[in-house]
């Protein structure tokens, strides 16, 4: 079945009740560990989303000094790496897995027919260790190939980006490219159905009271 993508901007209040009341890409760490094993208190994560059913996505909380400084700087990062890889970048606000709407993820964009780019703006220390390591850091990985198993796409380029704010010296962007890892893959799909079908069983309990 084919992919149904929303363009609508992230972080805004049509793209939150969009999204409301199903796991997305953030989430999935909340429901599967690295290896792909059931979190032992993936219930926190079910009543969340059972809430945003019976309620709607009424408290968002207060943003983080972080996800401020993305919000600032995400389209300065993605128009570098238009110019770094030579691409144009499709912003899809939202993507979900099929027309059942059952769980979907927000990439920061489309990239050709095969690809999708996250894009983080983290602070000097944080994106020197992403250069050091050279490696997709651990809080990212059921993100990325929740992405890969939700868009049907190929990879994720991981992009880290810090503007030349503070310093005389330009830093270099980070840019590490993440295929489908199939093993995982099938896990999360496995556990995500798992998780609609409890999360079905808990709405109509909670509507027949």
């Amino acid at each position: 079945m084919p992919i149904i993508v929303y363009d609508i901007l992230q972080g805004t209040e049509p793209w939150h009740k969009l999204k409301a009341g199903i796991p997305s890409g953030t989430g999935f760490s909340k429901i599967v560990t690295l290896k792909g094993d059931r979190v032992k208190n993936f219930k926190t994560y079910l009543y969340k989303v059972a809430a945003e059913i019976i309620a709607g996505p009424k408290d968002q909380g207060r943003l983080s000094a972080d996800m401020l400084r993305g919000i600032e700087f995400e389209d300065e990062a993605r128009k570098c790496y238009e110019l770094d890889e030579d691409v144009d970048v499709v912003c899809a606000g939202f993507i979900f897995a099929d027309e059942r709407r059952r769980y979907g993820v927000s990439p920061d964009g489309l990239v050709g027919e095969n690809g999708l780019i996250e894009i983080k703006c983290p602070t000097l220390p944080i994106h020197i260790k992403y250069i050091d390591e050279a490696k997709l850091p651990n809080d990212y990985f059921q993100q990325v190939q929740g992405q890969l198993l939700v868009s049907g796409r190929e990879w994720v380029d991981f992009f880290s980006y810090y503007p030349d704010l503070d310093t005389d010296t330009d830093v270099p962007n980070f840019k590490l490219r993440v295929y489908r890892d199939e093993i995982f893959i099938e896990k999360l799909r496995a556990e995500l159905e798992i998780f609609v079908e409890e999360l079905d069983k808990l709405v109509e309990k909670l509507r027949a009271m």
